[in-house]
């Protein structure tokens, strides 16, 4: 089901947490942005080459590598959910 969402409103990690999983969003400076539909096979076809490559590349080294979707949360303060305003779901993603 759908969400109501007023754009012009700011939103936090905490209001995040409480949409529906039945859309996929992002928040950019507390701003919601609705993400596109599936992507094509030839996007996830060359997503799961980068993920192998990486993966194999990074194998030995105090590394993780996920693929989407993933919440990876932006904010010099994680403590508090409601501070966190930017939210996204990259495609890929490596943390060192």
């Amino acid at each position: 089901m759908a969400i109501a969402i007023d754009y012009s409103q700011k939103y936090s990690y905490a209001d995040y947490l409480s949409w529906s999983d039945d859309e996929r969003w992002e928040i950019i400076s507390g701003y919601p942005y609705n993400m596109s539909p599936a992507p094509s096979r030839r996007h996830q076809k060359a997503l799961g080459i980068l993920f192998r490559r990486l993966g194999d590349f990074l194998d030995s080294k105090p590394s993780d590598v996920y693929m989407e979707p993933f919440d990876v949360r932006l904010s010099e303060d994680y403590s508090d959910e409601h501070l966190v305003d930017n939210v996204v779901q990259p495609d890929l993603s490596v943390f060192l």
